[in-house]
């Protein structure tokens, strides 16, 4: 079982990483003739929603537009080069697409973007050359915990994401549930019998 936990996981960050170069954010115009009780039904909708489907669904707006031309938009290389771009429309165009996440300050953003694959690739490391529990626990809490940090950033920008066109990408999305997935595994290879000591 251990085994195939650890090819899975390798699988896994392999794909979190490789999604780090396909696009993360859209920017599609809003379309102000949309009318405006359909944005606020819309959000009544994502209102109502349990939690669990807030954190752990795709809404099918995003997923449709997502997947629309799946391969226009920035990839994460692209954000943590937008955020380090000298020209004010690099600059403005970087804290557009960091608002994304919850997140103002340009640094924290291109390290949150860094961090996700870096995470995946860390605990797979870890997975293959330690065999301590302690150390794969705590990052797969912390893998689990910037999954549900991003997640609560997307929850949050609804509305501004909505007015502004700003949708996430199909790389964002695989970039978080690899992330998750992979979290989860090392919490099931560390805490499985026959598995890490």
């Amino acid at each position: 079982m251990h085994g195939f936990l650890l090819r899975l996981g390798w699988v896994l960050a392999l794909a979190v990483v490789g999604a780090f170069f396909v696009p993360w954010i859209k920017t599609a115009p809003f379309n102000h003739s949309l009318a405006r009780e359909r944005l606020v039904a819309e959000l009544a909708r994502e209102a109502e929603q349990p939690w669990y489907r807030l954190y752990f669904e795709v809404r099918s707006e995003d997923w449709k537009r997502a997947t629309r031309e799946p391969l226009r938009g920035e990839s994460g290389f692209d954000l943590v080069r937008l955020t380090h771009g000298v020209t004010p429309t690099e600059q403005k165009k970087a804290r557009e697409q960091a608002k994304v996440f919850g997140i103002d300050d340009l640094r924290l953003a291109a390290l949150l973007v860094y961090g996700l694959p870096a995470v995946a690739l860390l605990g797979m490391v870890l997975f293959t050359l330690v065999s301590a529990r302690i150390p794969l626990l705590a990052v797969a809490i912390l893998s689990m915990g910037f999954y549900f940090f991003v997640r609560h950033g997307l929850d949050e920008t609804l509305l501004e994401r909505m007015l502004n066109g700003v949708v996430p990408g199909l790389g964002l999305w695989a970039t978080l549930y690899g992330l998750l997935a992979v979290g989860v595994l090392l919490f099931l290879g560390a805490l499985l019998p026959g598995g890490k000591k």
